[in-house]
């Protein structure tokens, strides 16, 4: 648990130096940060255990609460700071969900990233934001 809040303190750093940087270099360009949840976390998960692979390649089985906290822990983090830096946030969780809901949307070769019903749904959550910018989107403070 501490090793993951000092992972995620300097990733936190990194990421909101990059958009600073990113701002200051390209002042006239818009700015989005859209949130996308982890692969366990793209899914409503009903087990009170979960099955993932750590960091390191390790198997672990982790207490499904855990999981839910430290996606909404990692969103709340990210929603702060676009507000902070003045910058657009779009949280794909609910689009993923509902997609999870109906369907794998990783694997079945590579179960870390999308399919093609993942990308569709990725992809078209995105486009609906960027099309509709003042719609309220659930995200994860909401």
């Amino acid at each position: 648990n501490s090793q993951f809040k000092e992972m995620f303190k300097a990733s936190h750093f990194i990421f909101e130096y990059s958009i600073r940087k990113l701002k200051e270099l390209f002042p006239d360009s818009e700015v989005h940060i859209f949130y996308l949840p982890s692969t366990t976390s793209s899914y409503e998960i009903i087990s009170h255990f979960t099955s993932i692979n750590s960091d390191m390649g390790i198997p672990s089985i982790i207490n499904s609460d855990l999981l839910s906290k430290r996606h909404l822990e990692v969103c709340r983090k990210i929603l702060k700071t676009a507000k902070k830096l003045n910058v657009s946030f779009f949280d794909t969780t609910p689009f993923l969900r509902e997609a999870g809901a109906k369907g794998y949307i990783h694997g079945p070769k590579d179960w870390a990233h999308f399919n093609e019903s993942g990308y569709k749904a990725i992809s078209d959550s995105i486009s609906e934001f960027l099309l509709y910018p003042n719609k309220h989107y659930q995200n994860c403070a909401t």
